[in-house]
């Protein structure tokens, strides 16, 4: 199908509950994210003169029979979303919608799951005709050029994967974008960014934004899917174009709280004091937060971070026991753990640090020894998870080889929370259910942990976080009973 027009175009999120995007997690991961990516290809392809609209199913809570009558109101050309492995029924679903309703429009999926297996994401999702593989914004760009031009050739496109009536044609890749700068800030203006809750352990003050000032991340652990995308080498936005963006958000949407989504935001000491310079002089004054590694901060640079607006940091810790760490090739020692948590609480800085309960080759003493770790640690939020090996990454490889992979596992299994994915076979999946319940009982009935957070509770949004936590916190417990 070759227009010789501009192809009207829509950018949409799959139909996912967000009951059953976060299922007992729904609470604390307030409603939806705010799809940065999206966003940044709907300013590429807006600048280039193309007539673009962007839908958020999910934020907006749209059911099958509302999108479908917004298809046959916008009668697109082009209905194009992002695909993870686990919203792969969904965005297969999302597919079938459009291919009902519009069947003579294209429907183009992108991200982690085409660009890792674009033949078997397009074989399952059959109404797809298109997967962007790799970063999206100029691979679909000149998708739709090709759609009104004719040009270049659809084979020509470098990563692309077509396909042709259940023959899937995989094209050369993209070469990796070596700046990211020229990229024009992400059309938050949209979205309904008014409707968009982050997860409340993220928010000081409502409401609180998210951007992104980086791609790609140089570590290699055994559990993380990202680097596919963007690759291991870290491109950064320039500070202005960073300030310039929190402004925007301040002054368009009224932004009283910023959270840095970067994957390992202090990767670069010398960008991070720069931005933090920047937020001074330019009198930003706004809280955030941000998300790193516990060996890419020094008591210097946290001391830098604080004063310059820094009440939060996220750090996936991952396990108190070195062998594991060094299995999934976290590349951090507990040493360094201890030492970053402690500085942090030293500053007031407000901790949340993660961990996978149950990794291949632990049993229920390694498990113990994580819980214990944490407790030692004492962070104001701690996250326990079950290992997810998802494919394509070494703790997928380690499951099989352990035999705890699920059995003929398929990708839905991944979109199902009350499925198992990985059983550890030295501790079992019932037990390693009732062991996440009992360590998060623990942990939050510390004492340490309750004086710890009943001290933020400082002010009128502080209460309302603590409140709607309390009850996120029964529900992860309970597992949704």
């Amino acid at each position: 199908m070759v227009l010789h027009r501009n192809p009207k175009t829509l950018l949409t999120l799959p139909l996912w509950p967000v009951k059953k995007k976060w299922g007992f997690f729904q609470k604390a991961a307030g409603n939806c994210s705010f799809s940065t990516g999206l966003a940044s290809i709907a300013a590429v392809v807006r600048n280039a003169g193309f007539p673009i609209f962007a839908k958020d199913t999910q934020v907006e809570g749209m059911g099958e029979q509302q999108f479908a009558h917004y298809l046959k109101e916008g009668k697109f050309d082009v209905i194009a979303m992002p695909c993870f492995i686990a919203s792969v029924p969904f965005v297969k679903r999302t597919a079938q919608i459009c291919r009902q309703i519009l069947p003579n429009s294209k429907v183009v999926i992108g991200n982690i799951q085409p660009t890792m297996f674009p033949e078997e994401t397009l074989s399952y999702c059959n109404d797809a005709d298109i997967a962007v593989m790799g970063a999206g914004e100029y691979t679909f760009l000149e998708y739709l050029q090709y759609l009104r031009d004719e040009s270049p050739e659809l084979t020509e496109i470098p990563g692309l994967a077509v396909n042709n009536g259940g023959n899937v044609v995989i094209n050369q890749p993209r070469k990796p974008m070596t700046e990211i700068d020229s990229l024009p800030m992400p059309a938050y203006d949209m979205f309904p960014m008014e409707k968009y809750v982050l997860p409340l352990t993220n928010i000081k003050r409502y409401p609180t934004y998210s951007i992104i000032t980086s791609r790609g991340c140089p570590y290699p652990c055994g559990f993380c899917t990202g680097h596919h995308v963007h690759g291991y080498k870290v491109l950064h936005r320039s500070i202005e174009a960073t300030i310039e963006e929190i402004l925007y958000l301040k002054n368009r949407f009224n932004a009283r709280g910023i959270m840095f989504h970067d994957s390992t935001f202090t990767v670069s000491r010398k960008w991070t004091i720069e931005l933090c310079e920047a937020l001074l002089k330019n009198n930003i004054d706004l809280p955030w937060m941000c998300f790193t590694r516990v060996d890419r901060v020094d008591r210097e640079l946290l001391s830098i971070m604080k004063n310059a607006g820094c009440w939060a940091i996220s750090f996936g810790i991952e396990s108190g026991n070195q062998k594991s760490l060094d299995l999934i090739k976290k590349g951090t020692t507990v040493e360094q753990a201890e030492e970053a948590i402690r500085q942090c609480l030293e500053l007031k800085i407000f901790v949340l640090h993660s961990f996978i309960m149950g990794l291949p080759g632990e049993n229920e003493d390694d498990i113990h020894n994580t819980y214990k770790f944490a407790k030692k640690l004492g962070g104001h939020v701690t996250y326990f998870f079950l290992p997810v090996p998802f494919p394509g990454t070494l703790l997928h490889q380690l499951a099989k080889n352990d035999k705890g992979l699920k059995k003929d596992i398929a990708w839905t299994d991944y979109s199902d929370l009350k499925t198992l994915p990985y059983i550890n076979p030295n501790i079992g999946g019932e037990k390693m259910l009732k062991l996440l319940r009992k360590y998060y009982i623990g942990y939050y009935s510390s004492p340490k942990i309750i004086y710890r957070n009943l001290k933020e509770l400082n002010s009128i949004d502080a209460i309302k976080k603590y409140w709607t936590a309390a009850g996120a916190l029964l529900q992860i417990i309970f597992q949704g009973e």
